[in-house]
């Protein structure tokens, strides 16, 4: 029984580190340009590859990688995570295009600007399967009725937590597929607006909401209430 309170304890660890990852993502990039002059928010996540925070952006998305390959699970939902870690893992050393419309000041490495035709299509491509991973594990592992054999009010608050957070990425997902089907992330409006940006932060920001709470981050949800 003490081994298993001290592997529940590592897991739930491992849980909280990816949620803080993925919260920390995009206020590091953001704050990270801003202290260096660069007051303008990129148009994605993945813009910021180009900027002075290209470190912090690769990373913390290896670092994603790694706590994705080497967290355990349940038996048989490790292909999942794997999935997700090789998706953010490109994400990191694929690059996607330079915006046209991003301040000079913004673009620390200027000499990145040529054709990554390739790239931006493996980049795009890992950016969906990532997310669209990240879906299915919220709506269909962390929240599978199989596990849910506790008896605690908490614990069902909690996958009704994380099932919510599952939904709004899937919409953020869906939103974001059709924006770049139909091109509507080439409007000018949609452009000033940084709607693909705001969107990413939004599925990052519940995808980590998800996992701290499956790491019981919130005191108040641990199993205290019999039903």
């Amino acid at each position: 029984m003490e081994h298993l309170n001290t592997f529940s304890l590592t897991k739930y660890q491992h849980r909280k580190i990816i949620g803080y990852l993925g919260l920390m993502l995009p206020l590091i990039l953001v704050i990270g340009t801003s202290i260096f002059g660069c007051h303008q928010i990129q148009s994605s996540i993945s813009d910021y590859y180009h900027t002075i925070t290209r470190d912090y952006f690769i990373g913390i998305t290896v670092l994603i990688s790694f706590f994705f390959f080497t967290y355990r699970g349940y038996k048989g939902d490790q292909i999942a995570f794997k999935i997700a870690a090789i998706a953010v893992l490109f994400l990191a050393y694929f690059p996607t295009i330079i915006d046209p419309d991003a301040r000079e000041n913004c673009l620390e490495f200027i000499n990145t600007n040529r054709s990554f035709t390739i790239s931006r299509h493996i980049h795009n491509t890992s950016a969906i399967i990532f997310f669209t991973t990240l879906t299915y594990i919220c709506l269909f592992l962390f929240t599978n009725p199989r596990y849910a054999t506790s008896k605690f009010k908490e614990a069902k608050i909690r996958r009704i937590i994380i099932k919510f957070c599952g939904y709004i990425m899937l919409l953020v997902v869906l939103a974001i597929i059709s924006f770049f089907i139909f091109k509507l992330h080439e409007i000018d409006r949609i452009k000033e607006l940084h709607l693909v940006f705001y969107l990413e932060v939004t599925a990052l920001t519940s995808f980590s909401i998800a996992w701290l709470v499956k790491g019981r981050f919130i005191s108040v949800l641990q199993n205290n209430t019999p039903l």
